[in-house]
């Protein structure tokens, strides 16, 4: 089919590290950490590459020691993050950084910190 799989699973009665299509997908189990678009991921989980999300009218239901980044269905799309008490913080108007920051979104580098709970 033109795919190449590496799959490790249960050998031996030990687990094993997963990779899917060269590195599409990876599992490094000895850290506990998931890589998509490449095979060694530096983070719970490391994306390399672009991230795509949704739009949505609101956020999911409030998870105790979790947040959430969503896009909102407005017109242009305006990012959010969402606290685990549901208190949602615009990160963006659509075309700027939200709270008069007045760089326009193409000019500002958002680094968003996400903290993975185990």
């Amino acid at each position: 089919m033109g795919m190449h799989n590496n799959m490790h699973a249960l050998v031996g009665g030990v687990l094993r590290d997963l990779e899917v299509d060269s590195g599409t997908i990876s599992v490094d189990q000895a850290n506990n950490k998931v890589g998509i678009g490449l095979t060694a991921p530096k983070t719970k989980l490391t994306v390399e590459g672009t991230i795509t999300l949704k739009e949505q009218a609101d956020a999911d239901a409030d998870t105790a020691a979790y947040g959430q980044i969503w896009v909102n269905t407005a017109v242009p799309n305006e990012l959010y993050f969402t606290t685990d008490a549901g208190d949602d913080i615009q990160l963006t108007t659509g075309t700027a950084v939200a709270g008069g920051g007045g760089a326009a979104v193409d000019d500002v580098n958002l680094h968003l910190h996400l903290a993975v709970f185990s």
